[in-house]
């Protein structure tokens, strides 16, 4: 009974611990491609993307830039940054290493921006920012979600 019981008090240290540990950005501990959240920047314009998300913005957040990217606001490949995706780049490339889990992408404020995730068609969403500010879309766990094109 011993050895069972120092087995389940370790278990449930080690969870403890990862759930202690784990943050708003994750793209930290996500040290090769295709590990977390990915955007593929299919359009001619460039995209800014996140490594950083709170759970307390939702699944949606406005703004030019988000709380998690500091004050000076921290554009870089770093964690807790925003950067601009180039046209016809994708963030799991070793360029963008910090973003090989990336957690957001923008919608610029005045486009209308199409895109798709992982599995759908191409431009099967679409998001209409025409007379409105930016906004940022979470990007959960490992989906992929594809930039189409961009009209402004």
């Amino acid at each position: 009974m011993g050895f069972a019981y120092a087995v389940a008090v370790a278990l449930a240290a080690s969870a403890l611990n990862v759930s202690v540990l784990a943050g708003p950005a994750a793209a930290g501990t996500c040290s090769t491609p295709g590990c977390g959240g990915e955007v593929s920047n299919n359009t001619n314009y460039y995209v800014s993307i996140s490594n950083c998300w709170a759970d307390s913005y939702g699944t949606w957040e406005n703004g030019d830039n988000l709380p998690c990217h500091g004050n000076p606001v921290r554009v870089a490949n770093v964690a807790n940054a925003r950067i601009w995706l180039s046209p016809g780049d994708w963030s799991s490339e070793s360029q963008y290493s910090a973003f090989y889990d990336t957690d957001a992408v923008k919608f610029p404020a005045g486009c209308l921006t199409y895109y798709h995730w992982w599995g759908q068609g191409k431009e099967a969403e679409w998001e209409d920012r025409r007379g409105k500010d930016s906004i940022w879309r979470k990007i959960s766990s490992a989906d992929h979600i594809y930039i189409d094109r961009i009209s402004c």
